[in-house]
């Protein structure tokens, strides 16, 4: 397995809200 897939596969666990959480926190960020 690559780290990838393995990253893939915890934020799937963790659930896709976080995942949106830092992307809308690093957005949030840069402005």
């Amino acid at each position: 397995m690559s780290r990838k897939f393995k990253i893939l596969i915890i934020l799937n666990i963790l659930g896709p809200r976080k995942l949106y959480n830092l992307d809308f926190a690093k957005k949030t960020w840069r402005s």
